[in-house]
């Protein structure tokens, strides 16, 4: 019987990879490093945008959009140290590296509730969050930005024009500006004038409506009704409820001639209260010449007051801009010395100046006269008629300071005419009433 040999065994320092206790870990690090490698590889830029507030943005949630795009996400919100505002911290997708340079903006997007409807409805289900505008460059490259207060417009997608208002009724930001009951822009920012005794607005008009603004454009806020008391006529007018609730806002008026040009981006529109005080306005073709005008007036002046206007057969042609009352002991009389602004242009022909026309009226018996425009108030402007008994062998020059102020000649009014106005005022409501 063979004798059974003991099998040899022999030790080995060799490290065998594939039977090594060490493969699990060693496939685990690869895995989690090519998942790194892929994660950090496909992360975008990280941003910083300045905004006064947060406004409804929550870290971790909120998103940024580029054309209803979600192109990125806010990881943290803080206070800026001197706490005039936010740092929104966000993270980009990586296809957004080109689009983040000097022509990127940001805003913020929630719901807003304006005379246009409703906007930012999609926040409501969302949440707030940061829109974004860009044009693609690939040199110039930023990673911080300051946000805009209000949405931003492309300028090749419209104009901006400039308002003034004496006051605001119920014009806000949002307000749309409407042409025949259409929709062709809205005011963007409401502030006051730098003098502080005006309000300024800034309003955007879409690109395809651009040419509707011109010299001759007149806007004015659109009301449900309006009622005047002016000029001894009671002027009621209607909008019906309806169109108002849909259309209101602001509307204007203007002319299409190619005499007309378009506006300079630094002119300023005035901004009426109704469409009869913008259609009173002087309306030139030439640039306006005003010139600094003098009136002294004696006896019943109390209604005469800073703003009353100075007019010419119906048309504005200026308005006094202080009025300095003063007893007279001689006469007993109370007078008043009415400086203002008169706009020369608007007698402007073609062979002669306003101002030489205005020197040749004054000769020929053009005077200053206080007339009523509301009795009830005791309301007064300054009407420049011609006396009817003008005799032409004792002409009236028009005094001229050799600042350029001229010293308008001035005749007196009588109480005849404050008793006419008030019975042709009564005449005019008993119509009214009756019809």
């Amino acid at each position: 019987m063979s004798e059974i040999k003991e099998p040899l065994v022999e030790s080995s320092n060799r490290f065998n990879l594939l039977t090594s206790i060490w493969i699990v870990p060693i496939i685990a690090f690869f895995v989690s490093f090519a998942l790194l490698y892929r994660h950090y590889s496909a992360l975008g830029p990280k941003i910083e945008i300045v905004l006064p507030n947060s406004d409804g943005l929550e870290a971790g949630q909120s998103v940024i959009k580029f054309r209803n795009l979600a192109v990125g996400k806010i990881l943290k919100i803080h206070i800026q140290k001197e706490g005039k505002g936010v740092i929104v911290v966000a993270r980009m997708n990586k296809d957004t590296e080109e689009f983040l340079n000097e022509s990127t903006k940001f805003w913020i997007v929630k719901p807003r509730v304006g005379y246009s409807g409703v906007s930012g409805l999609d926040t409501l289900i969302s949440g707030s969050y940061i829109a974004m505008y860009a044009k693609r460059q690939s040199s110039n490259t930023k990673r911080k930005f300051i946000g805009e207060m209000q949405p931003y417009r492309d300028k090749d997608s419209g104009i901006k024009i400039h308002m003034i208002s004496s006051k605001l009724s119920t014009v806000k930001v949002g307000t749309p500006i409407n042409y025949k009951n259409i929709q062709i822009g809205e005011i963007e920012r409401i502030s006051l004038s730098p003098n502080g005794k005006n309000i300024a607005l800034t309003a955007f008009i879409k690109k395809r409506y651009k040419k509707l603004i011109n010299d001759t454009t007149k806007f004015w806020v659109q009301s449900l009704a309006s009622i005047k008391l002016q000029d001894n006529r009671l002027d009621i007018k209607f909008t019906p409820v309806i169109s108002y609730l849909a259309f209101g806002g602001i509307t204007f008026e203007t002319k299409f001639d190619k005499n007309y040009p378009l506006s300079p981006k630094k002119h300023i529109f005035h901004l009426y209260d109704s469409s009869s005080d913008a259609k009173k306005q002087v309306e030139s073709l030439k640039s306006k010449v005003v010139k600094k005008v003098i009136f002294k007036f004696a006896g019943r002046v109390s209604g005469l007051r800073k703003d009353s206007s100075i007019r010419y057969q119906g048309f504005n042609v200026g308005a006094i801009k202080n009025v300095d009352i003063h007893y007279d002991s001689l006469t007993h009389k109370m007078n008043a010395k009415a400086i203002g602004e008169i706009e020369t242009s608007f007698f402007d022909d073609a062979n002669k100046s306003g101002l030489e026309n205005i020197k040749k009226a004054v000769e020929d018996g053009m005077r200053a006269k206080l007339v009523s425009s509301n009795p009830i108030f005791d309301s007064l402007y300054v009407d420049l008629v011609f006396l009817k008994d003008a005799n032409s062998s004792k002409k009236t020059m028009l005094k001229i300071s050799k600042d350029g102020t001229l010293y308008f000649p001035v005749i007196d009014s009588n109480g005849s005419e404050l008793i006419g106005s008030i019975s042709a005022l009564t005449n005019r409501l008993d119509q009214t009433l009756i019809s």
